[in-house]
């Protein structure tokens, strides 16, 4: 509201009921935080993200809704009493960036609610479905989230280009394109040299090639162009 103050509604397992901290949202609150993710099959509706962070004005965060996706933030609540400047969200969990360069995350392990670089170097964050991606002031890039996905974590010396959508980071640094989509099980998801995958066909997770296009729809995998791409001669399957 103009006020500050939030008014919440709907399941409680949703975020729907923030009696507990209704006094905390009752002013001074300048931006609330969700993953909305709404998904059509058939007839049945099917959404992921039953929590919301607020950012008030002096710095500090007020979290409720479902404890598994980061409603319960009682973990890191000192982290969260000042100086956080915005909040990021997957499916399960929450990335507050800090005015010091530091990120603090909570909710799903497998979501990126742990695995968050440790350094206080941090100027930006991105956020897909399940994983996180912080950039650093010396230019690098570093990635976690689910554990398929993203293993234990990634880190790009450095980048011209990144990318992200709902499922996605792509990641163009010089001459080659690092690709971190949700994926089936290909290979060692903690491996740079394999791990990517189509339907049923592996790739490396590092390709040389240089984005010419990119197309992203909200629930597609996406779609790149590339010039120079060089591909192994047999496929992983």
């Amino acid at each position: 509201k103009s006020d500050g103050s939030v008014v919440t509604w709907g399941g409680s397992a949703y975020g729907g009921d923030s009696s507990l901290v209704s006094s905390d949202l009752s002013s001074n609150v300048i931006t609330i935080s969700t993953f909305s993710d709404f998904k059509h099959k058939g007839v049945v509706t099917i959404h992921n993200g039953a929590a919301f962070a607020a950012v008030k004005s002096d710095g500090s965060v007020v979290t409720w809704g479902h404890s598994d996706h980061g409603g319960d933030s009682r973990s890191v609540s000192s982290d969260l009493s000042s100086g956080v400047e915005e909040v990021f969200a997957t499916k399960g969990a929450f990335a507050a960036l800090k005015s010091d360069g530091t990120v603090i995350v909570w909710g799903d392990s497998d979501s990126g609610g742990i695995g968050a670089p440790t350094s206080n170097d941090i100027s930006q964050i991105m956020s897909t479905h399940n994983g996180f991606l912080a950039i650093k002031s010396d230019g690098s890039a570093s990635i976690w989230g689910e554990q398929a996905i993203f293993g234990n974590g990634h880190t790009i010396g450095s980048y011209d280009i990144i990318l992200a959508n709902h499922y996605a980071f792509l990641i163009q640094t010089d001459d080659e394109l690092h690709i971190f989509p949700e994926q089936t099980s290909c290979d060692d998801s903690n491996s740079d040299e394999y791990g990517t995958s189509g339907s049923v066909i592996c790739i490396p997770r590092t390709i040389t090639g240089q984005i010419t296009s990119f197309v992203s729809a909200a629930y597609a995998r996406a779609a790149v162009s590339y010039t120079h791409l060089t591909l192994p001669t047999t496929p992983y399957v």
